[in-house]
């Protein structure tokens, strides 16, 4: 059976079963899924899967999120399946599956499948779901997750997959709502340097001003910041600072990396001199990709070269970070040269190609992080 008549089979079940409206629905839904996966069941098993999720989406407020976990039976729920079935529908947004599948990892649930339609639904004041909606600009689009994973049956595990999935979400829908503020401070701090009386004639600040363009280019998934001064000695955050996964409380407490250093490591981290540090946070992420949060820390020093504070950022560089020679990066490019100098090597020698094709094919995470006389 082709792909296109098992869609048909299953909108000619809709027919059957006095259910019209379920015919578009049915469309969006099954229309990724690979024809060999689809022949694989029933269509009673196919059509009772998206109704299930079609009444189960029949009533969802703005900003709201639906998750349902279950065992289908074709005795409680019309159709059945041998694995457990998680069911989603909220707004759509960015790394939505991906974040979903980074706890299902981490809960060492095996995926056997997973259906993602983006629906254009049309709701009333009451988030009723409405048949159809005759003007595409009032569309909503919802992501409706299904997932399939291996069966289980205790309750108590059901409770615990839902609340990190929640707990994922949540993080991106936090990180999406406050990522035109992050990219707003982001380039009001690039502003502040380019301001900088010696911004075109010092290295390090140049190199800084190229490194937040970059980021700012798209190389980089803004996920949190907040700023952060020195008080009596002391790093605090500044309250109603914090946007994405950095919110804060809004009171002045003090930057836990700062506290966990000792004296002379605060020396070395905090050093005037210091104008962008880049590192890994030791948090990792629950949006998009599960690695440690990659950290931004920009340092902000007065005219006098007394350092007031730092605006710190976290979140994960782009995968075109990871493919563009690392010689086309600010601050990396910088390294490198130094590692170069410090090495002695000529570019025109056969060293000083070897060399420069060893750190041109450097781990990128490792090369982001390292000094650059650790790295000559």
């Amino acid at each position: 059976m082709s792909l296109n008549n098992t869609l048909q089979a299953l909108q000619a079940w809709s027919q059957q079963q006095g259910l019209p409206e379920m015919e578009a629905i049915i469309q969006n839904y099954y229309v990724n899924v690979p024809e060999d996966d689809l022949q694989e069941r029933a269509i009673e098993d196919w059509s009772g899967a998206v109704l299930a999720h079609r009444r189960m989406a029949a009533q969802r407020l703005p900003q709201q999120r639906l998750i349902r976990i279950y065992n289908p039976s074709l005795s409680e729920h019309g159709w059945q399946c041998q694995h457990t079935v998680i069911e989603i529908v909220q707004e759509d947004l960015p790394f939505l599956v991906d974040s979903v599948g980074i706890i299902l990892n981490q809960l060492k649930c095996t995926t056997h499948g997973v259906i993602h339609p983006i629906m254009d639904v049309a709701r009333d004041d009451l988030g009723q779901l409405s048949p159809q909606t005759s003007n595409p600009n009032n569309a909503i689009k919802e992501s409706w997750m299904h997932f399939e994973i291996n069966r289980i049956s205790d309750t108590a595990t059901f409770a615990l997959i839902q609340n990190e999935i929640n707990q994922a979400l949540d993080s991106i829908a936090i990180a999406v709502a406050d990522w035109p503020a992050m990219t707003d401070r982001v380039t009001s701090a690039l502003e502040q340097l380019r301001a900088t009386p010696a911004a075109q004639t010092t290295p390090t600040i140049k190199e800084t001003v190229a490194y937040l363009e970059w980021l700012l280019a798209g190389h980089f998934v803004f996920l949190g910041l907040r700023d952060y001064q020195f008080e009596a000695g002391i790093l605090n955050i500044i309250p109603h600072s914090g946007k994405g996964l950095l919110r804060d409380a809004g009171l002045p407490s003090p930057s836990h990396i700062w506290a966990s250093l000792s004296p002379d490591l605060r020396e070395v981290a905090y050093s005037p001199e210091r104008l962008l540090m880049l590192t890994k946070s030791d948090r990792r992420s629950l949006v998009h990709r599960s690695a440690y949060l990659d950290t931004v820390l920009l340092r902000n020093v007065s005219a006098e070269g007394q350092l007031l504070g730092e605006l710190r950022i976290v979140g994960l560089y782009s995968a075109s970070a990871y493919t563009t020679p690392p010689r086309q990066i600010p601050v990396l490019r910088q390294k490198i040269d130094h590692a170069m100098a410090l090495c002695g090597a000529e570019l025109t020698g056969y060293r000083g190609k070897a060399l420069l094709n060893v750190l041109d094919t450097y781990p990128r995470d490792e090369l982001i992080e390292i000094e650059a006389p650790e790295l000559a």
